[in-house]
């Protein structure tokens, strides 16, 4: 491992194995390309890093190693992140997010939450942390059991709730609770979904919600009744969605052109 002190807008960056952390990306080398363009980060900068990383070749081969004490000798935040985005040390990441578990050290459990090869035990554990943010990262894990959606989908936090409600394999129970949550957004996500049941856009044409109505009224499978509701919606953003469906019969086409917003 390198790390570089100062290295860019006076942060440090880590080099271990293949994975290059500044304080604001953590990435594989591969990739390098790619973030410098993104970041305008200079050509000298970038080199640095190139020459650096041939330097570390080698030296990191074994990454399933148990680094946690050099870890707590170096103190260093980016290298906290490439090992935490790099390590395929199970235990190792067990060990860190026992540590790093203050708000400080908030990026390495959300790099940890974002990767898609973490056991169950470390997303079971990840599911109860703290910050939303990272209950979030979680709701994304394919292997979420039954007990951890249902846990996630009574979160106190709105974009966990989110997260959850765009899962496709959720089951009917808790699409038919998402539909009425307390926040608009939850709904609003409901109300996109594919393939909800009759009831619940019936329900969802009527939400309080204009948002919520524009999504009901881009659906496809909208139902003759609910297209003719909504074309005298009092909101005339949601007359102008209807307004620009195909097949519109005649007299919704002749009531949206006589619509006294011109937009419609």
């Amino acid at each position: 491992m390198i790390i570089l002190r100062n290295h860019f807008n006076g942060n440090d960056t880590a080099i271990y194995g293949d994975v290059v952390s500044n304080g604001c990306q953590t990435f594989h080398i591969y990739q390098l390309d790619q973030v410098c363009k993104k970041f305008n980060v200079p050509e000298k900068t970038k080199q640095e890093v190139i020459k650096y990383h041939q330097e570390n070749l080698g030296k990191d081969d074994d990454i399933n190693a148990d680094i946690f004490d050099t870890l707590q000798t170096e103190n260093n935040a980016t290298l906290n992140n490439a090992v935490a985005f790099a390590t395929t040390n199970e235990l190792l990441l067990e060990k860190m997010l026992d540590y790093f578990k203050d708000d400080e050290h908030y990026p390495v459990r959300l790099i940890i939450a974002e990767r898609a090869d973490i056991s169950a035990t470390l997303v079971q554990k990840l599911a109860h942390d703290p910050d939303p943010n990272i209950r979030t990262a979680i709701t994304r894990h394919q292997n979420l059991n039954e007990a951890l959606i249902k846990r996630l989908a009574n979160d106190e936090d709105c974009d966990v709730r989110i997260a959850i409600a765009k899962r496709l394999n959720i089951n009917d129970q808790l699409i038919q609770k998402f539909s009425q949550d307390k926040e608009w957004r939850v709904r609003y996500t409901i109300a996109k979904r594919p393939n909800i049941n009759d009831d619940i856009i019936q329900e969802l044409a009527n939400d309080k919600d204009p948002d919520v109505r524009i999504a009901i009224a881009r659906r496809p499978d909208l139902s003759d009744a609910l297209i003719q509701q909504l074309s005298q919606d009092e909101e005339y953003d949601i007359r102008y969605v209807i307004g620009e469906r195909l097949n519109l019969n005649d007299s919704i086409v002749q009531k949206l052109s006589e619509d006294e917003n011109d937009c419609v």
